[in-house]
């Protein structure tokens, strides 16, 4: 089930995820890079709890909705809800979707390959010092 955040628990959730997923040195800085960002939820269908979330926003530079940020409770993975979201986040773009994925996240990029990304150029140091990120685009057919 798909959704914006709809209340103070949705947030709670949220922020539940952000912990389970990033350092909390991080996190500061992922706040940063979601400013001007739409929200959307995905909830597991019996707890009706956040267990995933995408930040996008359109980058009006090249004209495409950037995936700013993406996470799944790890818990919840491999059922479906982070391909959910990203086909969403594509139905909702009217020229094409792009996002960065760590290059060694083998799972992630293989399940928006499925979803019909394509590397476009590799980042050298993106992520961090010898942390390379790959930049993936869907467009639009």
């Amino acid at each position: 089930m798909l959704s914006a955040i709809e209340s103070q628990e949705d947030v709670s959730d949220l922020l539940l995820i952000f912990v389970d997923i990033w350092s909390a040195e991080a996190i500061y800085d992922i706040f940063s890079l979601l400013q001007n960002a739409t929200c959307l939820l995905v909830k597991n269908d019996v707890t009706k709890k956040v267990s995933g979330y995408a930040f996008y926003k359109q980058d009006l530079r090249s004209g495409f909705t950037e995936i700013v940020d993406m996470g799944v409770v790890s818990y919840f993975r491999g059922r479906g809800y982070g391909k959910e979201l990203v086909r969403e986040i594509c139905d909702r773009s009217d020229t094409g979707v792009r996002l960065y994925v760590q290059e060694d996240n083998v799972i992630a990029r293989r399940m928006y390959e499925v979803l019909g990304f394509a590397v476009t150029v590799t980042v050298p140091n993106y992520y961090i010092v010898g942390l390379d990120g790959l930049r993936m685009e869907w467009r639009r057919p």
